[in-house]
Order: structure tokens, then sequence, then C-alpha cells
């Protein structure tokens, strides 16, 4: 039997959660009814807030809980394999929902890498909720990120943006 590079198996895994991510999310009326936290590796604490499984608490804003009530972003990393110590690279950051949430994730010995971060998440970098955490940096392009330098990638909101879809796929192959 031929062996599969994990490189390309994990391409093919971040292609197929772009589709089907966001597919699921729409044939459900825009959430994931009947999950139970629990079961999805995501537990909460005595005030409710999410822990993963790994035990750090899962950061958030007060201002983005009904988007999270609905595209339930800490289970899809979950379901991703995404934890502490990672690498994870952010791609179309904006002014950083899933950067600020994946940076709690990954926690002090793992990075986020912010692709296309906009003047607001530079400055929660800079002076606001994440000037502490010391795992987040921004990348201007994904041209600037090092090949194989990442564990995971995310793609949310972002991928019907992308005008050149066979660059993209490349650069996703390259960064992983």
């Amino acid at each position: 039997m031929k062996q599969v590079n994990s490189s390309w198996l994990q391409f093919v895994l971040a292609f197929a959660l772009c589709l089907v991510v966001p597919f699921t999310v729409s044939c459900t009326g825009g959430g994931l009814e009947g999950s139970d936290a629990e079961h999805d590796g995501v537990e909460e604490d005595e005030e409710g807030e999410h822990v993963h499984p790994a035990g750090e608490d899962i950061p958030k804003r007060a201002d983005e809980t009904d988007r999270d009530e609905y595209s339930r972003p800490v289970e899809v990393y979950a379901f991703g394999g995404i934890s502490v110590g990672d690498t994870v690279v952010d791609i179309g950051a904006g002014s950083g929902y899933n950067t600020f949430l994946l940076s709690g994730i990954v926690g002090s010995t793992g990075e986020v890498i912010a692709e296309r971060g906009n003047e607001g998440l530079a400055a929660r970098i800079e002076h606001g909720d994440l000037a502490e955490a010391g795992n987040v940096t921004m990348a201007e392009s994904r041209a600037a990120i090092p090949s194989g330098s990442a564990d995971a990638i995310v793609l949310i909101r972002e991928y019907h943006l992308v005008e050149d879809y066979l660059g993209l796929m490349a650069d996703l192959s390259r960064i992983l």
C-alpha cells in the first residue's frame, strides 16, 4: 500500500473543512443543534466558560458571544485537532475573532499567525486583549508565512472571497 504524505492529508482535511463546515452550518439553520459540548471535546467550568480539553480556558469576548453560539468555533477547532502547543495560521484574520480564540487554545507554547489582519487586530495585539498573550504574530500575506510552519490552518468565512483558488490551495499545502 502506498504511504500517504501527512502534509497532503492535512491539506485535504483543511480543504474538506472549508467545504463541509459552511455547508453543515447552512443546512442546520446556522448552528449545530443537538450538539453536546461535552461530547465534542469542549467542556464548561462552573461559570459556564468554555474549557479546552487540554485544560486552558478559552477567552470569550462579550460582543461576539452571539457568533459563538451559531458557529461553535471551539468545537470546530477541537474537531480539527487543534490543541496546546500547535502553530495555527488564521487565513483572512480580519479583526481577530478566530485569532483571539485560537490564542487561548494553543496557549503560551503555541503560536497563532494571523494572515491579513486589519488595524483592529494590530491594536488588539499591541495594547488590547491580545497584548499579554505573546503568541500572536501577523503576516501581510500567505507568501510571508514560512513553508512547513503550521500544524493547522483555519479559513473561516474567507474561501468565497478568494480569487485565485489554485494559488490558495498551493499556499495551504506549502504552509502545512
